[in-house]
């Protein structure tokens, strides 16, 4: 009787694991596309890419994980592992063929999330593997901009590329020039003239790259726009 017990229990595990394998209720989503399921060994990868677990990620997409799927967020693996600065994992999901530039429900992808937690090393990794430097979020802001407004000058330095596009504007019209304006750091604002922006672009309002910076009261940052011929 005692043995028979054991394998009704065995039994009745195998069958849930096998029940759960092929599906399982991640989180709930409160947006009109519902709840987001995913299956265990999706799961997996997405844990692997949030603590950096080089083995289990392999392990996982060994078993048939999906490299691109996605939480209610619209998070992929490879957006949490670049968000974590999770480089191997970065490395592992890159060689899988995930998506570099798969975007999350706020538009952005592995290079801006990376760009926003001033992740370097996985910025570089998904610029090696042809990121797409220049896509826009649901706000218009690129990585560089992402960059600029957290104050990263080493992640905004090698997101300044041949390809990038450096008068690319957000919703607001707003240049990487501007915001590097808005930050007060000149030694940004320098970074970002090298790439030889349009200086005299205007916001929504109006304002020029000068005109911003003589409203932040930063003298140095005039006279240095000023001297390149920079106009209000």
């Amino acid at each position: 009787m005692f043995i028979n017990s054991k394998l009704t229990v065995l039994l009745l595990l195998i069958i849930t694991l096998l029940i759960n394998q092929q599906l399982v209720l991640a989180q709930n989503n409160n947006t009109p596309k519902g709840k987001v399921q995913i299956r265990l060994v999706d799961q997996a990868l997405f844990d692997a890419a949030y603590l950096g677990d080089a083995k289990l990620a392999k392990e996982a997409l060994t078993s048939g994980a999906n490299p691109d799927a996605k939480n209610d967020t619209g998070y992929t693996p490879l957006i949490f592992a670049a968000d974590s600065n999770q480089s191997e994992v970065v490395k592992i999901l890159i060689k899988a063929k995930a998506n570099i530039n798969a975007q999350d429900d706020s538009g952005r992808t592995p290079l801006m999330v990376a760009a926003i937690n001033g992740s370097n090393e996985s910025i570089k990794l998904l610029i090696a593997a042809q990121a797409d430097i220049n896509m826009q979020d649901r706000t218009g802001k690129t990585a560089l901009m992402y960059a600029i407004s957290g104050g990263n000058n080493q992640a905004a330095k090698l997101l300044l590329t041949p390809k990038t596009d450096i008068n690319i504007k957000d919703k607001f019209d707003s240049t990487a020039l501007m915001q590097a304006v808005d930050s007060t750091d000149i030694s940004l604002v320098k970074l970002i003239l090298k790439a030889n922006p349009n200086v005299n672009l205007r916001d929504k309002n109006g304002r020029t790259a000068l005109i911003r910076a003589t409203q932040s009261n930063t003298p140095e940052i005039v006279k240095l726009l000023t001297s390149i011929g920079a106009k209000q």
